[in-house]
């Protein structure tokens, strides 16, 4: 019977994780699209230059989301709840504070960043206009992997995948209102 669940548990967790990875990726292909459409090769080469900061908020929340989803995984299997919310306390309140941390580090070098990561000159101007942005919302990055994690960890990937599906739609309605329209 447990083998029964574990299975079934497995391709629950399974396909809900696919079709959220499989709509990250459709939805990069779509905004790289959208880019090279309504801003041309100049927002493709700032978008390029942004990747490894988006990757390093990526790699961040991933990391703090997976060791609290052990923790967390740990402690419900102990029937610890007061140890899942000290753990899921923790890692938002650590999550908060290093995307805070790259915000404010990121926002004072800023001109610095945009050069190491290799905007041009010609590129600066804009890429300093994209990534104020990006370095500025670094704690929300790095919070909803963490989130998603912990749906995940507590048993809803189902949701987790709706909800990376919310911030995909979002993103897209966002590109469009600000590349099409207001542009």
């Amino acid at each position: 019977m447990e083998t029964n669940y574990a299975k079934s548990a497995y391709r629950t967790f399974l396909f809900w994780g696919v079709c959220s990875s499989l709509g990250v990726t459709i939805s990069t292909l779509v905004d790289a699209t959208l880019v090279g459409n309504f801003i041309g090769s100049t927002g493709l080469a700032v978008a390029n230059i942004a990747t490894p900061v988006f990757l390093l908020y990526l790699l961040m929340g991933i990391t703090l989301g997976g060791g609290a989803g052990v923790l967390i995984g740990k402690k419900l299997g102990e029937a610890d709840l007061k140890g899942v919310n000290r753990v899921f306390g923790s890692v938002l309140s650590v999550g908060l504070i290093t995307g805070v941390l790259f915000a404010a580090v990121s926002l004072v070098f800023r001109s610095a960043l945009c050069s190491l990561l290799g905007a041009t000159p010609e590129l600066l101007p804009q890429a300093l206009q994209y990534l104020n942005v990006v370095f500025a919302f670094a704690p929300i990055y790095v919070l909803y992997n963490i989130l998603s994690i912990a749906v995940r960890t507590d048993g809803a990937p189902k949701l987790a995948a709706i909800s990376s599906a919310g911030v995909i739609v979002t993103n897209l309605s966002l590109d469009l209102l600000f590349m099409k329209v207001l542009t």
